[in-house]
């Protein structure tokens, strides 16, 4: 892991350009170093900025741009030509960068527990040698009337299998046991969720583009169509946590190897994991 590093990499404003051949979130407008720029990336104006917003059909979802470990803060959701006017005071009120995107449309499986949130799959990748594995995912759901699915807003998760179907139960944000969403009451028994092989291969292949980072976690989406959409990637403070409570040990049957390798490492290096 290069911490130095880690900032460049996770900002939204630059995945585009790091994962050109990747599904995004349609974007609108950035707001980058207090200046305004297009979806292109390309400089503009105050005044062009607001014509594009005001050409833009919403709902529209904004959100801050530079975060190492998600959590959805300060993701606000333009759902009215209020929300709309207010959006450039509230943007250059503001010292960090954004990116205002088109709300996006997610499969059934996903929006049938919770539809005013969009609900994402969080997969965990990790270098090991020359190799890159697939560790584990977890479907996050949000909760009523929530725009984001993090655990921090509320929201809950479970497993979910190698076969893409949901477990049995899942976990409230403090850990309770559930067999059904708390609000739509869905039961998360028999789901399948569609495009999920597809969505665990995105990011397999992706993770070999990003050599100074081992351990990945992704945040995707399923969209309509049942293809992925990267949403964000995660890489300091990865909430490996409920993995674990949903999954199990993190590193399955290389856990033993790579904590006997890590005690070995630490010692040598600034960073608290080397390459594996």
């Amino acid at each position: 892991m290069n911490y130095d590093l880690a900032l460049a990499y996770v900002d939204k404003n630059n995945y585009e350009n790091l994962f050109g051949d990747l599904n995004h979130p349609e974007t609108v407008l950035r707001y980058m170093k207090r200046k305004f720029h297009n979806s292109s990336i390309d400089p503009i104006s105050e005044a062009e900025a607001k014509n594009i917003i005001q050409k833009t059909t919403y709902p529209l979802i904004v959100k801050p741009t530079i975060s190492s470990s998600g959590g959805g803060r300060n993701v606000r959701l333009l759902s009215s030509e209020s929300d709309i006017k207010n959006l450039i005071p509230f943007l250059k009120s503001c010292t960090e960068d954004f990116i205002i995107q088109k709300k996006i449309e997610q499969n059934s499986q996903l929006s049938r527990f919770n539809s005013t949130s969009l609900n994402t799959l969080r997969i965990l990748t990790f270098r090991y040698g020359t190799d890159i594995l697939y560790l584990s995912t977890v479907a996050r759901f949000g909760r009523a009337n929530s725009i984001t699915d993090n655990k921090a807003g509320g929201g809950i998760f479970i497993s979910v299998k190698p076969d893409g179907s949901l477990n049995n139960f899942g976990y409230s944000q403090n850990y309770l046991k559930i067999d059904k969403h708390p609000d739509s009451l869905k039961p998360f028994k028999g789901t399948v969720i569609d495009g999920f092989e597809k969505a665990v291969m995105l990011c397999i292949t992706r993770h070999k583009r990003l050599p100074y980072f081992d351990l990945i976690s992704w945040d995707i989406a399923i969209d309509e169509q049942n293809e992925p959409i990267m949403i964000e990637l995660n890489l300091i403070n990865q909430e490996i946590n409920f993995h674990q409570v949903a999954n199990g040990p993190l590193f399955g049957d290389y856990s033993e190897e790579i904590i006997k390798k890590s005690i070995t490492e630490m010692n040598k290096s600034k960073y608290a994991l080397t390459s594996f």
